[in-house]
């Protein structure tokens, strides 16, 4: 396995760690967030503000690697974009929430597909819950 690719999948299990924790959904002491998105962003090459931006099929794209798909950086990317959801939600900012959550279950169900070794218990976690969280997001909306 390359340097970048053992980089990427520490990276991933970190940022999935902190946001087990941010979610409620482990008990432990909440990681440097802005550390890890100052590595995330490092690797992408933009800041996540811009990606937070783009819309769905500008970030599968940008994903895509020459040789095809990076599942790796789909998840990287899926998870930061997750954690500001998560912040989005504290904060009760409901519009930028609900543009965040669908982006992150496209990008981290995508590379769940794709690559084996993302496919762990806290990442399986932290994707029902976007998921339970976007299905009740769209009850609300239909029944007010």
């Amino acid at each position: 396995m390359s340097l970048e690719n053992d980089w990427l999948l520490r990276n991933i299990y970190e940022l999935a760690s902190a946001l087990m924790t941010m979610m409620g959904l482990a008990e432990g002491d909440e990681e440097n967030l802005e550390e890890i998105e100052v590595e995330a962003e490092t690797h992408l090459g933009m800041p996540i503000s811009a990606f937070e931006k783009m819309p769905i099929e500008t970030l599968m794209s940008f994903t895509t690697m020459q040789g095809g798909p990076n599942p790796r950086r789909m998840m990287l990317l899926g998870l930061v974009l997750a954690a500001r959801c998560e912040l989005a939600a504290e904060k009760d900012q409901n519009r930028r929430e609900g543009m965040l959550r669908p982006k992150a279950i496209k990008l981290l169900e995508t590379a769940f597909d794709m690559d084996v070794a993302v496919r762990t218990d806290d990442i399986t976690q932290v994707l029902e819950t976007l998921i339970e969280d976007q299905e009740d997001a769209d009850a609300a909306e239909a029944s007010g």
